[in-house]
């Protein structure tokens, strides 16, 4: 399963030659250099790829390109090499001042967007790129972008790629793909990285005996079908509390209410922590914070007895976009479960309450499974009770218990947080995070 996608940025999404030509013709003009002729530009084209090359095995450092190219360029055209660093400097904004996306490329990627993670992996500068992504809108539908300039390593370096890797935690080699038309660099540092590779050939050149590229397109639009069968959803299994219904903040206080009773401080730090926390994770969590004078069931007990006195004096909400998600997931056939951390009764009785209950073909709680959330056990079990593999289902969930519960089992996980954002460590596991549930219609 290909669950993360990198994007090559020039010459993939965008048309970096049309850039290339719109920019140099800008700055002949504004350094009043005359005319840059359609064959001046292609040599210069020409001499630009051969430097990156040298860069890309090692033989030249980026300075010495950036800067190299250009002074080469204006020797051969009677220009003075001396203008090649302010030159330089002003094409790396220019740059970025026209776009224009190959195969529709920006709805490509707003298609794949909380379906697969994204990344955009470049070799270009970070003032070009920079500028470029956030003028074109691909910037904010990634979830991540990594350039060399700042990784201090170059594509197709196998350290570009560890070093990527070392950020967005992978489920392993197998699940990456990297989309690119540069040879040398995507590919070969694709493969020598050893994930999948797709190799962008608009002009459908001679396929290279010497790399094994595991797929060849000339359109981009090429790469869905390579996704889509893999990446159907079949199940979409939610959380309970804080997800589905509007009730961890009375949690929160139950927790701390029951732990002042027990003559143990449970503060914010410590009823986030129990977020979702399943056998026999909580037990041994008491354990740790008040030593062997805790006695975890009862302050379990009393804190879900606190918890149904909030629930009944307030009442038991959907969090909003609930039922639109629910009637949209029904209406595609996908399967809907709930993965609680609570029991099936209690789930049930919230269901029934707020009217959803007819929605979901399945509930599974805690007590089916030997370890709760954040062990994989819950979803696990609940994709086998579904008839479905991991990858075919999507997790919703609010805590970080959960997420790691979800993503640990091989799902698709789309967060909606509810008390707190998601970290450092939560970010790489999701695919998407979204502010309600019915920002999820159309993701899956």
């Amino acid at each position: 399963m290909i669950d993360t996608v990198l994007w090559d940025v020039d010459g993939t999404l965008l048309d970096f030659d049309a850039a290339e030509r719109a920019a140099i013709r800008t700055l002949f003009t504004e350094f009043g250099l005359g005319e840059c002729t359609d064959e001046m530009l292609a040599r210069y084209h020409e001499i630009n790829v051969g430097f990156w090359q040298r860069l890309e095995k090692g033989e030249l450092s980026r300075p010495e390109v950036l800067l190299g190219r250009f002074e080469q360029f204006f020797g051969e055209y009677g220009i003075d090499p001396k203008t090649a660093p302010a030159f330089n400097e002003r094409y790396q904004l220019t740059l970025g001042d026209t776009i224009v996306f190959h195969d529709d490329s920006i709805d490509i990627v707003k298609a794949l967007k909380g379906k697969v993670r994204q990344y955009a992996v470049s070799n270009g500068t970070v003032a070009a790129q920079t500028k470029k992504l956030r003028l074109s809108g691909l910037g904010e539908l990634m979830d991540g972008v990594f350039l060399s300039e700042e990784l201090g390593v170059e594509k197709p370096d196998t350290a570009f790629f560890e070093k990527v890797f070392s950020r967005i935690r992978l489920r392993g080699l197998s699940t990456v793909m990297i989309v690119g038309d540069s040879l040398t660099s995507d590919m070969r540092g694709g493969i020598n990285a050893g994930i999948k590779t797709c190799w962008y050939n608009p002009e459908k050149k001679p396929l290279p005996s010497d790399l094994r590229i595991d797929h060849v397109i000339s359109d981009l639009n090429e790469v869905l079908p390579l996704l889509g069968a893999e990446n159907t959803v079949r199940a979409v299994i939610f959380d309970l509390d804080g997800t589905m219904t509007d009730t961890e903040k009375y949690f929160q206080k139950a927790w701390a209410e029951a732990g002042e009773r027990s003559g143990f401080e449970l503060d914010r730090e410590k009823t986030l922590a129990l977020r979702s926390l399943g056998m026999p994770f909580a037990d041994e969590q008491l354990k740790a914070w008040f030593g062997d004078a805790c006695r975890p069931a009862e302050i379990k007990a009393l804190a879900h007895s606190i918890f149904n006195s909030i629930a009944a004096e307030h009442g038991v909400y959907l969090k909003p976009g609930a039922k639109e998600l629910l009637a949209w997931l029904k209406a595609k056939g996908v399967i809907i479960a709930l993965a609680t951390a609570g029991t099936t009764d209690r789930a049930e009785k919230q269901l029934r309450e707020t009217g959803v209950m007819g929605y979901f073909d399945k509930i599974i709680s805690a007590n089916m499974v030997a370890r709760g959330k954040p062990a994989p056990d819950t979803y696990l079990h609940a994709c086998s009770v579904l008839g479905v593999r991991p990858e075919e289902a999507v997790a919703v969930e609010d805590s970080p218990n959960g997420v790691k519960s979800a993503y640990a089992a091989g799902c698709r996980v789309i967060m909606v947080p509810d008390q707190t954002a998601p970290d450092g460590e939560i970010k790489p596991m999701l695919y998407a995070c979204v502010d309600s549930l019915g920002d999820i219609i159309g993701l899956v």
